[in-house]
């Protein structure tokens, strides 16, 4: 069965369902990524997160988890930017992305909203899979392949103009969309190293390589049990 449906089409049906940029790309493994998971893997870098310790082909492979699939689409839904003041002494900081509802759960019920929006307008059943944030794949890389933006020396995703502020999340399903698509941007960083530079924990060790061991994220929300003394 052939499913088919126009960009054009499906970005009124995303706007609807409050996704807005948006990329399309392949469903074929990620093969450039293999060799750098692989090394970022046996350095150590992934601490305790076991999830990311999983066979490179599951990590880099989209087919593995949809056979079906037909391509990805990829979105960058931007969160707050706004100025705020500054942090008054002994006030702890919370990441700006998680000060308002749990993006995965707003994003994941956007993208099955979107699906379904979809499968009524071709009056098709579709074999989808969403996901954002929680699905053993490397969701920056998609999305570069799709357009959305470029891989920078921090290993975020940046959208030239609009920087890193955005959420990202896929819908991975059996479904060709027609019309064009993004380019794939080989844009970099330059000679700026202001994310080297500025990391408090050094933890980014090189250009698009963090050591999680090192970093604040790692250690606030997905190390389980208490803190080294060195880690406090």
């Amino acid at each position: 069965m052939d499913l088919r449906i126009s960009k054009s089409t499906l970005s009124e049906l995303a706007a609807k369902s409050g996704l807005s940029v948006m990329g399309v790309g392949s469903a074929e493994p990620l093969n450039d990524e293999i060799v750098r998971l692989k090394a970022w893997q046996d350095a150590g870098y992934a601490a305790k997160m076991s999830y990311m310790e999983r066979d490179v082909e599951l990590l880099t492979n989209p087919l593995i988890l949809n056979r079906s699939a037909k391509s990805i689409v990829s979105f960058a839904v931007n969160y707050d930017r706004a100025e705020r003041p500054e942090f008054l002494p002994g006030f702890g900081r919370v990441a700006r992305y998680a000060w308002g509802m749990d993006y995965h759960i707003v994003l994941r019920q956007r993208l099955r909203d979107l699906c379904a929006s979809v499968s009524s307008h071709l009056a098709k059943k579709i074999d989808w899979v969403t996901f954002s944030d929680a699905v053993p794949l490397l969701e920056r890389a998609l999305a570069r392949r799709s357009g959305l933006g470029f891989v920078g020396k921090s290993s975020m995703l940046i959208r030239p103009g609009q920087g890193t502020y955005f959420f990202l999340g896929e819908i991975l399903w059996n479904v060709e969309v027609d019309g064009p698509r993004l380019p794939i941007l080989d844009g970099s960083c330059g000679t700026c190293t202001s994310c080297l530079d500025l990391c408090p924990t050094n933890a980014i060790v090189g250009e698009r390589q963090v050591d999680a061991r090192k970093c604040i994220s790692y250690l606030t929300i997905e190390k389980h049990g208490a803190l080294e003394e060195h880690e406090r």
